[in-house]
């Protein structure tokens, strides 16, 4: 089944936070906040307002995360979004 033509594919990005949602305060838990170098995931290719190949997106603060200053690249940075979480999810299983 093929996407619906409105839809905007992609998972993993990187960018800068130029707003937050409506439940997030001006710093949210992780540190977030506007300017922010942030990196993650979006559900890409199932709704139509979602998906990382765009200019702008929005997402779930939980999928996504803060890059320390002068650790990763951006392309670096966006290659931690699903990989990242499927690492994690593994040792889980693996130590039970």
């Amino acid at each position: 089944m093929s996407p619906d033509r409105n839809t905007i594919l992609g998972c993993d990005f990187s960018g800068i936070v130029v707003a937050l949602g409506t439940g997030l305060s001006q710093i949210s838990s992780n540190g977030m906040k506007i300017g922010s170098h942030v990196a993650g995931f979006v559900q890409g290719g199932h709704f139509a307002d979602r998906g990382a190949f765009a200019e702008y997106i929005k997402t779930p603060a939980e999928l996504v995360w803060v890059v320390p200053e002068g650790v990763f690249s951006w392309e670096e940075a966006a290659t931690m979004g699903c990989g990242r979480v499927f690492i994690i999810f593994g040792f889980r299983i693996i130590s039970g």
